[in-house]
C-alpha cells in the first residue's frame, strides 16, 4: 500500500467509527468506552468520593455481619453455660453434704476418748464425775508409773 492509500484508508476508517459511535445510545457508548479504554483515574471527584464511601459502607456492613455472628455464637455459649450451671451447683452441694455427713460421723465420740496427755501416757480415760483434785492425784500416779517404765 502506498502512503496515499493508507491515508485514504485511515480517513475512511475514522469516518466509519465515528458514524457507528454516533448511532450508539448513551448506555452503549459508556459501556464501549469502559471496555475499550477503562479510566485509570476517575475523572469526576464526586463519583470517586461516592465510590469510596460505598466501599467503606460495604466494608462496615460486612464487619457488622461478622460481629453479629460472633455475638450470636457467644450468646449461645453463654446460654449453654447458664443451663449447665444449676446442675453443676446441685452436684457440688450434694457432694458437700455427703462430705459434711461423713465428717460429722467421724467426729462423734465412741465412749470416752483420752485427751492428748492421756493418750501419750497410755492410761485409762478419766471418769467424767471426778473433781479437779481427784484428777490431779490420778495424773500424778500416772506420771509416776510412766517414770518407772523408763
Amino acid at each position: 500500500m502506498s502512503d496515499n492509500q493508507s491515508e485514504t484508508f485511515d480517513r475512511l476508517w475514522h469516518e466509519a467509527v465515528e458514524e457507528h459511535v454516533s448511532g450508539l445510545s448513551d448506555t452503549d457508548f459508556r459501556a464501549m468506552v469502559a471496555r475499550v479504554r477503562p479510566p485509570t483515574e476517575p475523572l469526576d471527584p464526586v463519583s470517586q468520593a461516592r465510590a469510596e464511601a460505598e466501599q467503606r459502607q460495604s466494608a462496615g456492613r460486612a464487619k457488622a455481619r461478622q460481629l453479629a455472628e460472633l455475638t450470636a455464637a457467644s450468646n449461645e455459649r453463654a446460654r449453654q453455660r447458664i443451663n449447665l450451671a444449676p446442675t453443676l451447683a446441685d452436684q457440688a452441694a450434694a457432694e458437700a453434704e455427703r462430705q459434711a455427713a461423713a465428717a460429722a460421723e467421724a467426729q462423734q465420740p465412741q465412749g470416752f476418748l483420752p485427751n492428748r496427755g492421756q493418750g501419750q501416757s497410755g492410761g485409762p480415760p478419766l471418769p467424767v464425775n471426778e473433781t479437779t483434785s481427784q484428777k490431779a492425784d490420778r495424773l500424778h500416779q500416772l506420771s509416776a508409773q510412766q517414770k518407772g517404765r523408763i
